[in-house]
């Protein structure tokens, strides 16, 4: 298994801020696919939304390891 860092865009309905509200999480996967799919059910979890709509969280990107975002 890997570690992946994963940035999603959240739904239109989750924010008042659509296109600028991201989740970004750590995930530990065998495969990218994998990690992507990790990252939208904890996003949806975080935003108390019905899992089934985990793949509404649109992947922004994927890196390979735990990164931290340092946005002041």
């Amino acid at each position: 298994m890997n570690d992946y860092t994963v940035i999603l865009l959240r739904p239109d309905y989750v924010t008042g801020d659509f296109g600028q509200d991201t989740y970004m999480t750590w995930v530990n996967a065998d495969t990218v696919d994998e990690a992507v799919v990790l990252a939208q059910l904890k996003a949806a979890a975080a935003d108390c939304i019905d899992l089934g709509d985990f793949d509404d969280y649109f992947v922004i990107a994927v890196f390979a390891g735990q990164h931290d975002d340092i946005k002041p």
